[in-house]
């Protein structure tokens, strides 16, 4: 698969669809998260103390989770957590966000 190849993946997918690809040979390098740091994750359904029992359910909701930066660090641990602020490429480093240049992640 070629560079425009993928790029083609993004620009000519039709409305409402998504594009999924298929890597091998590969090396995990560490995590890349977008904020707002979140997830697709079933809940319990909160209901108010007075309501009856038998209006309430025992399924779960799918909602958002959100999370925070340690939350990723500690499920992905050792990984080294990537992300954007400000239109760069950014590491999480001893607390902070600081720059990384695509050298540092391919060399």
């Amino acid at each position: 698969m070629s560079a425009a190849d993928v790029e083609l993946t993004i620009t000519d997918r039709a409305n409402c669809t998504y594009n999924e690809w298929v890597v091998a040979d590969y090396s995990v390098i560490g995590l890349f998260a977008a904020a707002p740091f979140r997830i697709s994750a079933k809940e319990p359904i909160q209901y108010p103390e007075d309501m009856s029992s038998w209006l309430r359910s025992d399924t779960d909701a799918l909602g958002f989770k959100h999370l925070a930066i340690q939350d990723l660090l500690t499920e992905f641990h050792p990984l080294p957590i990537y992300s954007f602020r400000g239109g760069k490429l950014v590491g999480w480093v001893s607390g902070n966000w600081c720059p990384i240049l695509h050298h540092q992640l391919y060399p």
